[in-house]
């Protein structure tokens, strides 16, 4: 074969698409079939395309066995309120707008609760943040929380009420989380399993 190999290739009466990737620290040649179809070939270092490509062809056999295996029952589903629910019954312009209106509910009962003073509230599209406090004592929240049951939601507000009283995660700090949210391991558990699950950062 001269000059470069073509995007596909052909394994029975399909046309399986490669990707190429080059990778110095692998010890061989590797390859990897993506479903529903999709080739993803490793070259190591100091390999080539050509002979990539070949090892490829020997391999059809297999390529042909992985194809034919049967795919998964996936169902896509998303968070809501802490249960999962079918992604075609997920409306994220109608879950931010009611978002908006019960997490500010939220934060203002439990800022009267705890006592806290805030100046404004902010429910934001951060993609890596769940809530942040300014030393101008204002609040604000990823609106992605709505996903979240409602003992992870209050854990965040109250989490960010507390930074009024320690702008730091010093155990002063930890111990004004744990007066007002005893249940915030519970809390920091379910966002570490299913937190990636929500937010897309």
């Amino acid at each position: 074969m001269f000059g470069p190999p073509p995007p596909h290739l052909q394994v029975g009466d399909v046309a399986v698409p490669v990707i190429w990737r080059r990778n110095p620290k692998a010890r061989r040649y590797i390859l990897r079939v993506k479903r529903p179809a999709c080739l993803v070939a490793t070259i190591p270092r100091g390999g080539s395309q050509r002979e990539a490509w070949s090892f490829m062809e020997r391999s059809k056999p297999w390529i042909q066995r992985q194809l034919s295996k049967p795919l998964p029952d996936q169902k896509i589903e998303t968070w809501f309120r802490g249960q999962k629910i079918p992604i075609t019954d997920f409306d994220p312009n109608f879950v931010r707008q009611l978002a908006q209106s019960e997490l500010v509910r939220r934060t203002l009962e439990l800022a009267a609760e705890t006592n806290s003073e805030i100046s404004c509230i902010t429910i934001r599209n951060q993609r890596t943040r769940w809530g942040s406090c300014s030393r101008r004592r204002a609040i604000s929240l990823n609106w992605r929380l709505i996903q979240t049951p409602a003992f992870v939601l209050d854990y965040i507000i109250l989490h960010e009420l507390m930074h009024l009283r320690q702008m730091n995660h010093s155990k002063r700090f930890w111990d004004e989380v744990e007066k007002v949210c005893p249940t915030w391991r519970e809390a920091e558990k379910w966002l570490r399993q299913h937190g990636r699950e929500i937010m897309p950062g």
